[in-house]
């Protein structure tokens, strides 16, 4: 189970506390995307999803629903993608 204290200290700019986070939600993610796009863009995506988490930290909302955010942020870059490959 998902400890949200882990997003107080994510915040405060703890990488232990991202790190933790990381590994808790990275596999979940790329489950979630890799079953829309191929492997190789899934990680970018997921990549990209942490690494705007890592960087707008302080503007974090602590709360339940991160993991819904996180995810929906994944489906935004993953249809961003798809718009992209349409026009190509």
């Amino acid at each position: 189970m998902f400890d949200i204290s882990l997003l107080y200290e994510l915040k405060k700019g703890n990488r232990e506390a991202f790190n933790g986070v990381f590994r808790y939600y990275y596999p979940r993610m790329m489950a979630y995307v890799a079953s829309m796009v191929e492997q190789k863009v899934a990680e970018d995506i997921v990549q990209d999803v942490f690494l705007y988490v890592w960087e707008n930290r302080e503007k974090l909302y602590v709360s339940d629903g991160f993991h819904s955010y996180l995810f929906q942020s994944a489906l935004i870059l993953t249809r961003n993608i798809w718009k992209i490959i349409r026009i190509c």
